[in-house]
């Protein structure tokens, strides 16, 4: 099990314009996949190098936003450009936590797979590996009230292995008539009819390219509504809201010209187009009624509760065997009570299998049930209540649960999707689809892993899942300490082990693997956030530190043990600005100048503190500081960082200190830290802070800027902490430092 983020990584495509016509391929599997094969815009496919079939970004700040997936068949791997450009407009919009793509060329979905997602993007350019199982399973995603967004060619072609069959099709899913056959040449957006609709939202300009690939017919559902056009009349956007899911068909192919030129112009609004189709796709109408699927070693023995996650008995470690319990609850404004409930719960049979199952006493009547383990299915599980509506918000209520065994170790999921017998609730008709919410359950039972990242991050967000567990990945298996403190980061001189005292190593830790020569596993490197938050950053850098030495102070207020704490309440203490100066305003192309950081006056925060502030109000003092320098600008050529240091100046801040500083650097990252080990001074007026030193590279032109780089939602940046861990220095401005790029004596000069 990796669950660390693939890196980006693309190739060049082989694209020949006025290629003869694509006909027929045969399906792609592994062993077939051959570069005379040719997808419909003509582009030759190349071979999968990597095997990979999946791969996933995520935001890069954890928060809201759905996780949504690509499902695709295109040329490569799926860290290839034709996967790759679409994945990251997406994850530049800020509107999504994550997007995987999948390539379905190789490997198909199941519902199980498709039910970990808010929504999904369709699209080919080549075979898909399964046409039809890929149209069954969409066709279930949708009816479970989930939404699917479907570009050229799979809602186009006329290769019946390259459109969705199955039940896609029989079953009339599409919103523009499928396997029609698609048109190319240039176009443009043509008209919005649905300015106000959130699919149009942005929207002012989409060029499609010279290929601008989009359906021959204009022939949509019954059901659909044309939000947009392109200048030909052909349909660009569209929807239809009259199935369990939101349903968008796209008249796009959604590469972009950053991989091919003849792709849509990425300078239009084709992501946002793209983003907009997928935002809506994954919403969530209001919840009528919920059902949440739990995992425990043993039945709770319980019928109702006011929370299902707080039962006890949850799954703990690699158990042979262990329940699913299903709960329900009536959460509408119109809460009358659930009669009855039936449904399909969804297992991979090749990691768990169903044992047996119970009903639940509160519904008796018309009991249901059957296992399917050879298609991972419960199938139609469930009963009805005749006299009596239950699980009236805020209460919940078992429906039953299903007895399982683990046949392979690994990480799975268990699901619920309605059933054949459906819902039943009182006084009123059964809310659609789209309001019914399937909550399901994981399972976390894979001991594999090749760092301890693979242990501690199970959800793959860099973060440390638990900062009072220490983990190791030993021989491939991961084992879990539990901590004493969420400071202690390691042993003395530099021991990878706990020690179980949080101290000076652990400190020295943090430094070290801010500095980027940490020899240890950097996952565990992270004693909590900035200013004394407990909560775990994903940064090994001066909070860590600071954490470390507070705790060792017996300051800290985060522990672990029965009772942990997990909340600091830091507070602004002062503001101040941050002055860039160069040593010199030009340098020649290859020569190197030195750039100095200045600390500006610290203005006591009144409202922070309680107190006026005037003539004699006490100065602000600085415990520690980290810096973050970024370059930018210029013509041509680069500046580039190539050494960080801290000068023997007498207006330094922390002159004197001697053995009291401590101070880290990392010239890749372009940071530095300094700070006081127990005390705190005040600083001088306009006092040094650091010198980074810059070389111009010998193709350099043009003016640079160096500057500070500061954000308070990134606290891997630059950030002030004063007398006590939660003390702020508000960062209000920062001053740069312009470098021109100097002509060499003869040469050519600069703007």
């Amino acid at each position: 099990m990796n669950h660390t983020d693939i890196a980006f990584r693309r190739i060049a495509l082989c694209v020949l314009l006025g290629c003869a016509a694509a006909g027929p391929a045969p399906a792609n599997t592994p062993d077939t996949l051959v570069p005379q094969v040719r997808g419909e815009d003509g582009t030759l496919l190349t071979p999968n190098h990597s095997g990979l079939t999946r791969t996933t970004r995520f935001a890069d700040t954890d928060g809201a936003g759905a996780d949504i997936a690509i499902v695709a068949s295109a040329a490569g791997d799926v860290t290839d450009g034709p996967f790759t450009d679409p994945q990251d407009k997406l994850i530049a919009s800020g509107l999504f936590q994550s997007v995987t793509v999948i390539h379905a060329g190789l490997e198909t979905p199941t519902l199980l797979d498709l039910l970990a997602f808010d929504a999904v993007l369709v699209w080919s350019n080549f075979d898909f590996l399964d046409s039809v199982a890929l149209g069954d399973n969409l066709a279930d995603y949708v009816d479970a009230g989930h939404g699917v967004v479907v570009a050229v060619y799979a809602g186009t072609s006329d290769i019946a292995s390259r459109s969705l069959a199955g039940r896609w099709e029989t079953g009339g899913y599409s919103v523009i008539q499928t396997q029609q056959g698609h048109e190319t040449g240039p176009a443009a957006l043509g008209t919005i009819f649905q300015p106000m609709h959130a699919l149009a939202s942005g929207v002012t300009t989409f060029t499609g390219g010279t290929l601008s690939a989009r359906p021959t017919t204009t022939q949509l559902s019954a059901a659909a509504t044309l939000v947009a056009d392109w200048n030909d009349g052909k349909p660009l956007i569209t929807f239809r809201d009259d199935l369990a899911g939101p349903r968008v068909d796209l008249g796009i192919y959604p590469p972009s010209d950053d991989v091919a030129f003849f792709y849509w112009d990425a300078a239009t609004d084709g992501a946002r187009i793209l983003s907009n189709a997928m935002t809506f796709a994954a919403q969530q109408d209001v919840v009528d009624v919920a059902m949440q699927v739990v995992t425990l070693n043993v039945p709770s023995g319980v019928d109702t509760t006011n929370d299902p996650l707080t039962l006890p008995g949850q799954l703990s470690g690699c158990p042979s065997t262990f329940v699913a319990e299903l709960w329900v609850s009536d959460l509408g404004v119109l809460n009358t009570g659930i009669t009855g409930f039936y449904v399909d719960v969804l297992f991979d049979n090749t990691i768990v299998q169903a044992d047996a199952f119970v009903h639940g006493s509160l519904y008796p009547s018309l009991q249901e049930g059957a296992i399917n383990n050879p298609d991972g299915r419960v199938v139609n599980f469930g009963g009805t209540n005749f006299t009596e509506p239950l699980g009236i918000e805020p209460d919940w209520v078992r429906l039953g649960y299903i007895q399982m065994s683990v046949v392979a170790e690994a990480d799975s999921r268990i699901a619920a999707v309605l059933g054949l017998g459906g819902l039943g609730v009182f006084g009123r008709p059964p809310p659609p689809g789209s309001e019914i919410s399937f909550l399901p359950a994981g399972f976390v039972c894979d001991t594999s892993c090749v760092t301890a990242a693979d242990c501690a991050d199970l959800d793959a967000n860099g973060i440390t899942d638990d900062v009072c567990t220490w983990w190791e990945c030993n021989a491939g298996a991961c084992s879990g300490v539990a901590k004493t403190h969420p400071s202690d980061m390691g042993s003395a001189l530099g021991g990878c082990a706990l020690d179980n005292f949080c101290s000076l190593a652990d400190a020295l830790h943090a430094l070290t693997c801010f500095a980027g020569d940490n020899s240890c596993d950097t996952i565990n490197i992270d004693a909590g956030g900035p200013l004394g938050e407990c909560a775990p950053d994903g940064f090994c850098n001066l909070a860590d530190a600071l954490h470390a030495l507070t705790c060792f102070a017996g300051k800290n207020a985060c522990s672990c043990g029965p009772s942990p704490k997990h909340s600091n309440t830091p507070h602004i203490v002062g503001t101040t600005a941050l002055t860039v100066l160069a040593d010199r305003s030009a340098v020649e192309p290859g020569g190197e100048i030195d750039v100095r950081v200045f600390l500006g006056a610290i203005s006591r925060e009144p409202s922070a503190i309680g107190e006026s502030v005037g003539r004699g109000s006490p100065a602000v003092p600085l415990q520690a500081y980290q810096i973050h320098v970024e370059a930018s600008g210029g013509r041509s050529g680069s500046l580039d960082l190539v050494g960080i240091t801290i000068e023997d100046r007498p207006n330094f801040i922390f002159s004197g200190a001697g053995e009291e500083r401590f101070d880290a650097y990392n010239i890749d990252t372009g940071q530095m830290l300094a700070g006081l080990f127990g005390r705190s001074v005040t600083p001088p007026r306009n006092g040094y802070m650091a010198t980074f030193t810059y070389r111009a590279s010998t193709d350099a032109a043009g003016t640079f800027v160096v500057d500070i780089m500061h954000d308070d939602a990134n606290w891997d940046q630059t950030f002030l902490v004063g007398a006590e861990l939660t003390d702020k220095i508000e960062l209000r401005a920062t001053t740069p430092a312009a470098i021109a790029i100097a002509p060499r004596p003869g040469g050519r000069g600069t703007e």
